[in-house]
């Protein structure tokens, strides 16, 4: 199992790629409920990468990045929360006016609505958080941090457009709820599902207790 889950991981955390296989074997979530948990995870994304963009401290080429990611997001947030959208009419009118509002810069109204969105529906942590991850757990999520995450995100330089910032300080310094959202929205798999994130919720857990242990 654990070979199967290493062998079909791909990062993309804020920039950072590493290559696809198989995932043959692993067990998914149904395709509707992938989709509606990838669009809390990527409403909560949005909130946080708006919030570092605000800041006067964000240096200028990370904020270049995070308009850069932000963009991209708005292209696909629809289809990805189209879940949600599909089944209550007035939410298509309030996506609709998401991109807008940050390309006319109205930031605290857009934190607003994003807000609201994200309280209307929100993460279920209950399964992702590092009290759900056994002893046998965390040596599973370990292996699978040396082997696919500790070369690209060891460092935290934000003085890069795209960073693959420091798992373990994003771990230690973001809310679990954000945390959990760049977890869940930030992997990739391949083409054989879908480019689907092949982390269980026990492999998140499990990888977020070890980075909150690590000395």
């Amino acid at each position: 199992m654990l070979r199967t889950i290493l062998a079909s991981i791909a990062l993309i955390f804020l920039g950072s790629a590493i290559g696809a296989n198989s995932v043959i074997g692993i067990k998914q979530m149904s395709l509707i409920e992938y989709d509606k948990q990838l669009c809390n995870a990527e409403l909560i994304i949005l909130k946080g990468d708006l919030i570092k963009l605000s800041k006067i401290t964000t240096p200028d080429l990370y904020k270049k990045g995070l308009k850069s990611r932000i963009d991209s997001a708005f292209g696909t947030l629809n289809w990805i929360c189209r879940g949600f959208i599909d089944n209550d009419p007035n939410l298509s009118s309030l996506f609709a006016k998401l991109e807008p509002l940050f390309i006319v810069k109205k930031f605290k109204e857009l934190h607003l609505k994003l807000d609201f969105l994200i309280k209307k529906y929100p993460l279920n942590l209950a399964q992702y958080l590092p009290e759900q991850a056994s002893k046998e757990d965390i040596k599973v999520g370990i292996k699978i941090y040396q082997h696919y995450c500790h070369g690209c995100h060891l460092s935290h330089n934000d003085q890069l457009e795209m960073p693959a910032l420091s798992l373990e300080v994003m771990a230690k310094s973001l809310a679990p709820e954000e945390f959990i959202a760049r977890m869940i929205a930030g992997v990739k798999g391949n083409g054989v599902i879908a480019l689907r994130n092949p982390l269980s919720r026990k492999d998140i857990s499990s990888i977020y207790s070890y980075l909150l242990d690590k000395k």
